[in-house]
């Protein structure tokens, strides 16, 4: 995970990923290697963004099944890891980290240590509310 930037993000992504345009006063706080699962099991390899005002996923430029995503931090649910549907597959399954937004709708990464990945958006996004 890259570390934070003290100023503002310009563009996000860029070099071999889409970019996505920065918001007024919005800052990269960290980002990870990340892959979006995609309809039907494929995946679109790029980079999660963690910014103060959104999560944002870039895939890389070359990849047709995929573009840019993102959501605004203040409608996410919940952070969560889970593990694939079980298949017939021998490959293990790896486990998938769940952003939930309060639509109702969900979008599924891999990531490196996707526990860890969790727990730290958890605490960014969540651990400046009160209990309601």
């Amino acid at each position: 995970m890259s570390q934070p930037s003290s100023s503002n993000a310009g563009d996000l992504g860029g070099g071999l990923l889409e970019s996505v345009e920065a918001l007024s006063n919005e800052q990269l706080l960290w980002s990870v290697h990340a892959s979006r699962l995609m309809p039907f099991g494929a995946e679109a390899t790029g980079r999660l963004f963690l910014t103060t005002q959104r999560i944002v996923f870039c895939p890389i430029k070359r990849d047709p099944l995929s573009g840019p995503w993102a959501v605004d931090r203040m409608i996410v649910q919940a952070v969560s890891v889970k593990f694939p549907e079980q298949t017939i597959s021998p490959v293990p399954e790896r486990p998938l980290m769940h952003i939930s937004i309060r639509d109702g709708t969900a979008e599924a990464f891999f990531v490196v240590s996707p526990k860890k990945v969790a727990r730290r958006l958890n605490k960014a996004l969540f651990s400046d509310q009160s209990p309601s």
